[in-house]
């Protein structure tokens, strides 16, 4: 429409558009505009308001946050409060300053997603390796191939003991000795914390330092390439180890090659961020990490063990009702000793399905006079 010399930096559609003698559409254009930045803002808030009631409903936020409108049942609280703190941020902040701002909180969660995609699938399956009563013990053998004690009649399967040795050195790597006293998992995640860390640190040095490189100056070429080794290093770290191969949440192909390529790129764009926007970020996380210290950690009840969110399982036709926390609610009607009571207590495991353990024994009948 227009050379690419007379492109206007602040407004280059609409201004194209007035150049060409279509003023009408740089109206449009421009309330267009303002209508997607509109809708963007106000669809933060809905997302924003409801993770605060999520956090405010654990205790990790303050609880008033997690009170809910009697005839709506909308976290009214939170909406107003981050609302308005959207709305005075986009009124007295530049746009530019808003949008770095923005990214660099969507970066580092995609990151913090790729690392925990990572770590779950390098975490061992414990209740086939500690449950001794019904699959015995699972542990290495020299050859690297897992060896599984039964105790009772049931056996484990080799696709749970792969499961449970998730985390452990791969058979060709057990000559690194000093890696072999760790907890299943735990390098990993070591290695996904360096990793991440040396890239940072390896991009940094390439951006901020590319004059000094094109000078030849050899302490920057001796950074570059120590960062680049450790993270190499870290990454190796990661692949000696076995993973899991059950069904988790978090799915991926080629783990844990794509999740890293993630973690590089996201890093690698947050690296071309301006200083004053991580500034900005640093200080919003000494916030956070305040309330966390501060309130969230002391009154949260998942820290806790409490169960803040029962749903029933099951029901019998005398509302026997099993929670998620694997409490039985059971009315009781004294005087009846009726054996069709007694019903099967079933735990809900993570990432499986409900496993039967023993028979609940109906409330003994009240004493009373002979009759």
């Amino acid at each position: 429409m227009v050379p690419y010399q007379g492109i206007n930096a602040e407004a280059a559609l609409p201004d194209a558009f007035e150049q060409r003698g279509l003023v009408w559409a740089k109206y449009i254009i421009a309330i267009g505009a303002l209508s997607g930045m509109t809708t963007s803002l106000v669809g933060s808030i809905f997302a924003l308001s409801r993770c605060c009631y999520a956090m405010a409903a654990d205790g990790l936020m303050f609880e008033w946050f997690s009170h809910l409108n009697t005839r709506t049942q909308v976290p009214l609280n939170a909406t107003i409060v981050f609302g308005l703190l959207s709305a005075l941020f986009a009124l007295i902040m530049d746009l530019h300053i808003l949008v770095e701002f923005l990214s660099v909180g969507t970066l580092l969660a995609f990151t913090i997603v790729s690392a925990s995609t990572i770590i779950l699938h390098y975490q061992p399956k414990m209740d086939f390796m500690t449950d001794e009563k019904n699959y015995g013990s699972i542990t290495p053998s020299e050859g690297g191939t897992p060896t599984a004690t039964s105790v009772g009649d049931a056996t484990p399967t080799f696709p749970e003991q792969q499961a449970a040795m998730a985390g452990t050195l791969r058979s060709s790597f057990r000559w690194l000795k000093f890696l072999k006293d760790y907890k299943p998992g735990i390098v990993v995640v070591f290695g996904v914390v360096f990793m991440a860390i040396f890239t940072g640190a390896f991009c940094s040095t390439l951006i901020h330092g590319m004059s000094y490189l094109r000078e030849g100056s050899w302490w920057m070429i001796l950074l570059c390439v120590s960062f680049g080794f450790g993270l190499v290093v870290s990454f190796g770290l990661i692949v000696i180890h076995r993973k899991t191969y059950t069904n988790l949440s978090f799915q991926v192909p080629f783990v844990p090659f794509t999740p890293a390529l993630s973690i590089f790129c996201n890093v690698v764009l947050m690296t071309n961020l301006t200083s004053h926007t991580w500034l900005r970020f640093l200080i919003w996380m000494i916030i956070g990490l305040i309330v966390y210290f501060g309130y969230g950690i002391q009154h949260s009840k998942e820290n806790k063990g409490t169960a803040y969110n029962s749903m029933v399982v099951f029901g019998t036709d005398d509302q026997d009702a099993l929670t998620l926390d694997g409490s039985i609610h059971r009315p009781q009607v004294d005087g009846i000793d009726n054996p069709a009571h007694s019903s099967a207590v079933h735990t809900i495991s993570s990432g499986g399905p409900p496993t039967a353990t023993s028979p609940i024994q109906p409330r003994p009948a009240a004493a009373g006079p002979p009759k």
